[in-house]
């Protein structure tokens, strides 16, 4: 029986020489491993990375494996491959929804960030201050003490500049914001120091 399956895509992968296998990230059902067999003789189009798709899939008899059969394109994200640091932060947050996702006990709000996320840095926000507006809200969500203890210790230069990322639509903070980068690793080292979260 066929299933209807709305994710974002967050990693793509060959499976010998004839199939893709997708790990796509569902607000109903979290993540999802998809199988598609495509054929060398004939072009087929095949969802992208961080692509929003709608799916008919069925699911695998053994194992919780689905194969896709068709697909909807919902939101493409192209811009994010043509810059090496947007699409690295992209990577980096997509593979943070993979390493947690068998921990999270609400799939709509992951599902959420990483649809704003992903839409923030392909309108050509700067990735640094997408990560660290995603990373921050996600380690807040799952209990953490983010806000008293991590934003507490920064300086004031350093604590200005999260409210301003904080509080400001990521397409309204430009492309370059100075300082971002180093937040976002002073931000990773707590969670990796503080947290379950695995980065």
């Amino acid at each position: 029986m066929l299933e209807r399956i709305t994710g974002i895509v967050l990693d793509k992968a060959l499976r010998g020489e004839s199939g893709v296998l997708f790990a796509v990230f569902s607000a109903e059902l979290g993540l999802c491993r998809l199988y598609k067999r495509v054929s060398q003789k004939k072009t087929v189009q095949l969802p992208d990375f961080f692509d929003a798709i709608s799916a008919e899939a069925e699911k695998s008899k053994t194992g919780g494996m689905y194969f896709l059969r068709d697909f909807e394109n919902i939101a493409s994200h192209p811009r994010i491959a043509e810059d090496y640091g947007a699409f690295s932060d992209a990577s980096e947050i997509a593979k943070c929804a993979l390493k947690n996702a068998a921990y999270l006990e609400r799939f709509a709000e992951m599902h959420a960030l990483l649809q704003a996320a992903f839409a923030a840095i392909n309108s050509g926000a700067n990735s640094a201050c997408v990560r660290v507006k995603f990373m921050y809200v996600f380690a807040r969500g799952e209990g953490y003490p983010i806000k008293e203890d991590f934003a507490a210790s920064l300086n004031a230069q350093e604590f200005s500049l999260l409210k301003k990322i904080l509080n400001t639509p990521a397409a309204e903070l430009g492309a370059e914001v100075e300082g971002a980068r180093e937040l976002l690793e002073k931000m990773m080292s707590w969670i990796a120091a503080n947290t379950d979260i695995a980065g």
